[in-house]
This record gives structure tokens, C-alpha cells and sequence, in this order.
């Protein structure tokens, strides 16, 4: 049976290293990658990076979108101390949602927001793609895990569908300056190379406990 790729869905990740949401459509941002993925990023005052690789406190974090991305919900999961639930307009109140992160973390916190995104690689920064047979085979690798919480932990934001497992091998070749072409819609891409997923897929994702 030929491969019938199709979009089935795309997940953005407004602030990174926090929760991601579902969202219908989505255009290309100035960055490359997808609008409004990764616009804002925690910062230690040294400039370091706060996320789920350096720092599990992030994973009971919980973020709540609108779903017209005018405002972000943050809340502290189950009974870890934690400010106060708030609502902050997104993605204008940075800020205000500064405050919010220093009281959880106890130390100051900069939200930086960077209407382009921040990816982890600014030259090769577009959007990664799964199967979805890719996820349900990994899935069955281990027992105690499911096709959603393995969504959350490699957070990928393309998925397609009607496809074998590991069909987006086919999307890079050996050398990076031989990229594959493909087209989803309207968009044309670039496939270069694989993404290594970090430390982050071997945990949790609501709790951070490895797993």
C-alpha cells in the first residue's frame, strides 16, 4: 500500500520548555520555525537557559493557553509550593510572568521574548517532524508509556500520518548540504538532518521523575 502522508497535527510550544498546545493552522514565523513557538524562554540572571534539561523543578509547571494565544495560565501541579495560579496576557506580559517564575524558583528569573522563536538551533530551525507510527512503535518499546506522554516528551510539532514507522528518515540525507525537498500545503521544506532528543524523553512529563 503506498505511503498517503498527511498532516494530522501540529503542536507549538509558545514558552519553552513548558507545555505545548494543539493548534489547527499555523504560518512560518520570522524565524523559520513555527509563529509563536518558543517566544518565550526562562533566563537565570547570568543568562543561562532555565528548561527540563538543567532543571526538573520545570516539568510541575503548568501552562494553559487561550486558544487564540492571548493569554497563558500558570499554575504549580499537585502540592509542590508554589505562587498563586495567575493568568498573564501572552505575549506581551513577559515581564509580569517574570515575577511568577522568581517566587517558583527562588531566584530572579528574566522572561525573555523574542517574536522570531528561540529554537535550540538558530541555522537549522524549522519545524521537526514525526510519524505517528514512529510514536506508537517507541510506545510499545515500553510498557509503562503511551503514544500522548511520549508526544509531551519529545515535543515535536509536525506529526504525520498514513505512513510507515520512521518514514521521516527519508527526510535528510547524509549530508546536510544535500537537504530533501517536501511540500505540506502551501509550505515548501527543507529536511537537513535528525534531531537527538535530549535527557527530557527519559522523564516524566508532568512530574520530572525518571522513568
Amino acid at each position: 500500500m503506498p505511503d498517503l502522508p498527511t498532516l494530522t497535527s501540529i503542536r507549538i510550544h509558545p514558552i519553552k520548555a513548558l507545555d505545548g498546545l494543539t493548534v489547527p493552522a499555523c504560518r512560518i514565523g520570522p524565524g523559520g520555525g513555527l509563529e509563536l513557538d518558543r517566544v518565550w524562554a526562562l533566563h537565570a540572571p547570568d543568562g543561562a537557559c532555565i528548561n527540563g534539561k538543567r532543571t526538573p523543578a520545570v516539568h510541575a509547571i503548568r501552562a494553559v493557553f487561550e486558544p487564540d494565544l492571548s493569554a497563558v495560565a500558570l499554575s504549580v501541579r499537585g502540592t509542590r509550593a508554589g505562587p498563586a495560579a495567575r493568568t498573564f496576557a501572552f505575549p506581551n506580559e513577559h515581564a509580569s510572568a517574570a515575577s511568577w517564575f522568581s517566587e517558583y524558583f527562588g531566584h530572579p528569573v528574566v522572561v525573555r521574548h523574542a517574536p522570531e522563536g528561540m529554537p535550540d538551533d538558530s541555522v537549522r530551525n524549522g519545524p521537526m517532524v514525526v510519524s505517528s507510527a514512529t510514536l506508537r512503535s517507541v510506545a510499545a518499546w515500553f510498557p509503562a508509556l503511551d503514544v500522548d506522554e511520549l508526544r509531551r516528551r519529545v515535543r515535536t510539532p509536525l506529526e504525520i500520518d498514513g505512513v510507515d514507522a520512521f518514514w521521516e528518515d527519508r527526510l535528510y540525507r547524509e549530508r546536510e548540504d544535500e537537504g530533501v525537498r517536501f511540500r505540506i500545503g502551501d509550505v515548501e521544506l527543507e529536511g537537513v538532518n535528525p534531531c537527538p532528543r535530549c535527557v527530557v524523553t527519559a522523564r516524566d512529563s508532568l512530574t520530572g521523575a525518571d522513568t
